[in-house]
């Protein structure tokens, strides 16, 4: 996670760079909102920017309202109407080698179709949870695909669209065609 790459270090190069010395109350506040927003965010260099806060999100926002005053005093934060912007004031100091490089290119669900019809695990792990025959998980795979990619629906990877797949399928499993055997033939000895 982000969080994890700021340091201490990289705090207190942050706070060096400020035109004002910052309380430590200040400090403090800036430091617990920047390791809340990064802490669930993946090491990638698209995760590293800036963001905001919607003011009303805030708690107890008025009670801490000298402090962000004085981050935005020193260009750390901007104050605005309705939200808090936090400038990208971090990238600069953090080791950015270590961060993945992933492009954001998402892609139909039909990608990946091929790859998933093909991965017998995939197959064998909805048809025993869900307890339907293999042939039935490929049918819903197909209703699948026709559907997201109906609705437009993209993916990071396809490990999204494998998990999104298992998910949908839970809900989805009664809309499989079932071959009923009906046989009009008659048991010895009933009537």
């Amino acid at each position: 996670m982000i969080s994890d790459l700021i340091s201490i270090k990289v705090m207190n190069n942050i706070f060096k760079e400020c035109k004002l010395k910052l309380s430590n109350n200040s400090m403090q506040l800036y430091q617990n909102i920047l390791q809340h927003s990064f802490s669930d965010k993946e090491e990638t260099i698209g995760n590293l920017n800036a963001f905001k806060f919607n003011i009303k999100d805030i708690p107890n926002y008025k009670k801490y309202l000298n402090q962000f005053i004085e981050l935005q005093k020193c260009d750390l934060i901007e104050i605005n109407e309705t939200y808090v912007l936090f400038k990208n004031k971090w990238q600069p100091h953090i080791n950015i080698s270590r961060m993945i490089m992933i492009k954001n290119d998402n892609c139909n669900a039909s990608k990946y179709l091929d790859e998933m019809l093909k991965s017998q695990q995939l197959i064998e792990l909805v048809a025993m949870k869900l307890k339907i025959k293999l042939e039935e998980v490929n049918e819903l795979m197909i209703m699948f695909f026709k559907e997201q990619d109906g609705i437009g629906k993209t993916y990071f990877n396809e490990s999204e669209c494998r998990k999104h797949f298992i998910y949908w399928s839970q809900f989805n499993q009664k809309k499989i065609v079932k071959n009923k055997v009906i046989s009009k033939s008659k048991i010895l000895g009933v009537k």
